[in-house]
């Protein structure tokens, strides 16, 4: 299960450390400024709109749209971006495009194209893609209608219409390369962690494999050294070495096995089944090709 937020990794030793979310990259202060800054571009048209001689109740019209205007795109735009603000894009892109609308309208004399830029920044942040391209295009042709009701030239409307748009654009490709790249570290923690689960299971299949094969000579040896200790005590003597020598070689092995040198050998299994059997009484006879395996085939085998 994929947690949000912060989430918390697991050491070799078992415990846990805190990972750092996406979202806390020092990176993404960059967006989120930029995107504030954009307000700064409304002092033009409400520098040009305190000298236009309008009523007195349009004018606290246009002061209370776009105090609300600047509430809701700092409310939606920055912690959309920080990753905390998901489902916000949608209706803070209609309610702002509305409101440019509604104050281009109301103060036809300066140029009100920050606010659809405003706009179509939200829009860009509109998920799925699909959303967003909708959400930009209709973005774009609301500034261009609502200036050319305002009474601008149509070269204008044109010109802001394709600022509107490509404003978007550049705020959806940020969105899919964020994207991207918080899926991208979700997908390197994985693999982190099913290569760590690998390598437990390696460890684990050595430790069987040795210490099991280990044991069984061990068992053997030991037993057929107190049958013989009484009878034949240079013979159980000699057998108490064997175990010694499986013990030193077992110690060797279990070693190389955690750290990663030891390599399956068939000939080495063989040799050690050799001795397994010998030790408990019985013949052997191994035939094995003469023909070199690969060394897959020879490790499975």
């Amino acid at each position: 299960m994929i947690r949000r937020g912060r989430d918390r990794d697991r050491r070799d030793d078992g415990t846990s450390r805190p990972r750092s979310a996406p979202s806390e990259s020092p990176y993404l202060w960059l967006p989120i400024l930029v995107a504030v800054g954009l307000l700064l571009f409304l002092v033009g048209p409400l520098g040009s709109e305190i000298q236009e001689p309008i009523d007195t109740i349009d004018r606290v019209l246009i002061y209370a749209g776009v105090a609300v205007f600047v509430a809701i795109y700092l409310w939606a735009i920055p912690a959309d971006l920080a990753g905390r603000g998901r489902g916000r894009a949608v209706p803070a892109t209609v309610v702002l495009a509305l409101l440019g609308v509604g104050i281009s309208l109301l103060d036809r004399g300066p140029d009100w194209t920050v606010l659809f830029l405003a706009a179509a920044t939200a829009a860009g942040r509109i998920t799925p893609s699909r959303g967003a391209l909708a959400a930009i295009v209709a973005t774009a042709a609301l500034a261009g209608l609502a200036l050319l009701a305002a009474g601008r030239p149509v070269a204008d409307a044109v010109e802001s219409a394709l600022e509107v748009s490509l404003v978007g654009f550049v705020v959806l490709g940020f969105s899919q390369l964020q994207r991207t790249a918080r899926q991208l570290e979700l997908t390197r923690a994985e693999v982190a962690r099913l290569a760590a689960e690998s390598e437990r299971a390696r460890i684990a299949r050595d430790m069987h494999d040795l210490l099991g094969h280990s044991l069984s000579v061990i068992a053997l040896k030991t037993e057929l050294a107190r049958r013989m200790l009484e009878r034949d005590p240079r013979r159980a003597a000699a057998e108490l070495g064997d175990v010694e020598a499986v013990v030193r070689t077992s110690m060797r092995d279990v070693r190389e096995a955690v750290a990663g040198y030891r390599q399956i050998d068939l000939d080495a299994e063989l040799s050690g089944a050799r001795m397994a059997l010998s030790a408990a009484g019985r013949e052997v006879t191994i035939e094995r090709p003469s023909d070199a395996l690969e060394p897959a085939a020879d490790a499975l085998l």
